[in-house]
């Protein structure tokens, strides 16, 4: 029979150590890496920016929640994966990254806050003043927690030239949020990557030249309507000729003087105008093609001002007109030949 030597305390001590350990890792749980985040509150709102690690048994993510008791809305969540190396048009899980796309349109026009000062005016005019303002305080206001997803980069340019394009009234806040503004609810975002974020971009009257690249594109467009990108337009017409009779304290207004009364009643009770106007010196006739709602506004302010509804048809009595004409002329003798008739002339209806 084969002898073997007794262990020596050394080899023991080892054996005992390792099987220790061997028993710690089955019976300790794996520690998850702790989240971190950071909790935001201002007078618009409070927001929670948190990322949790990807671990054993979690995948990771980034979750974002947020109460806004300016717009009377309760605490909402959303839950993103976290995306490999930042959002990029490279990264292979296009989900993802347009998940990450979309949320951050609700992050640009409710958590960044800016300084506006846009004196009225288009579409693309709007677009430009947003540009010189928004991409500033996007960079300086990015929770750390979101740089390692969020290009540091961006850039702001109208989605459509309509014509004719919607004007918009002026405005002028400080520290406030785009979402916050009235007018954004006539308003769409669309982001983007940049295809060439190195090249200068017309954004609107101006052109905006970055020396880094830009990574994120904000297209500011038109909400659409009922699947139209533009309302259903009507027509109306407003005879300024009895306004010469008016008592006035000064001279009587002019066309010019109703457009514009018309302009401010719009932009003080509308997000967005698309009305626009036109004067027929030789009828004295104002004419306004715009919408419905315009166009209720527009005879409100001709009714105050006029105390007479518009002209629904300016030529409605055209062909009563020319009845009457005809009564009064002499009848010619009827020679056994068919006596000319004053023609009828059709008229619009």
């Amino acid at each position: 029979m084969t002898m073997h030597p007794p262990a020596s305390p050394h080899r023991l001590r080892s054996v005992v150590l390792v099987l220790g350990l061997l028993l710690l890792t089955v019976s300790i749980p794996a520690v998850e890496p702790p989240a971190t985040g950071e909790r935001i509150t201002r007078t618009s709102g409070e927001w929670l920016f948190q990322v949790t690690p990807p671990g054993q048994d979690s995948p990771g993510g980034f979750t974002w929640e947020y109460w806004l008791p300016s717009r009377n809305q309760d605490a909402g969540e959303v839950h993103l994966p976290l995306p490999r190396g930042g959002i990029s048009p490279t990264d292979p899980n296009r989900e993802n990254t347009e998940a990450w796309l979309t949320w951050s349109q609700a992050y640009l026009a409710y958590f960044i806050q800016a300084d506006l000062d846009f004196p009225g005016g288009t579409l693309e005019q709007l677009a430009a003043e947003l540009n010189r303002r928004l991409p500033l305080a996007y960079e300086k206001q990015m929770p750390e927690s979101l740089r390692k997803f969020l290009p540091p980069k961006i850039a702001i340019v109208a989605e459509h030239y309509l014509q004719p394009s919607p004007r918009f009234d002026g405005l002028r806040c400080e520290n406030t949020a785009l979402g916050a503004l009235p007018l954004f609810s006539a308003l769409s975002l669309r982001t983007t990557f940049a295809e060439d974020p190195t090249t200068p971009m017309k954004t609107g009257d101006s052109t905006t030249v970055s020396r880094e690249p830009i990574g994120l594109i904000f297209h500011l467009g038109i909400q659409v309507i009922n699947n139209n990108l533009t309302p259903p337009f009507t027509v109306e017409y407003y005879n300024l000729r009895n306004l010469s009779s008016q008592s006035w304290k000064g001279k009587a207004p002019g066309a010019s003087d109703i457009a514009a009364l018309f302009e401010i009643g719009w932009r003080m009770q509308l997000p967005m105008v698309w009305a626009t106007t036109r004067y027929h010196p030789e009828t004295d006739t104002m004419i306004v093609r715009g919408t419905n709602e315009e166009i209720s506004i527009a005879d409100a302010a001709f009714f105050t001002l006029t105390g007479k509804d518009p002209i629904s048809n300016p030529f409605a009595d055209l062909q009563h007109k020319l009845d009457e004409i005809k009564a009064t002329l002499p009848k010619s003798e009827n020679h056994g030949e068919k006596s000319k008739e004053t023609p009828q002339i059709d008229v619009p209806k």
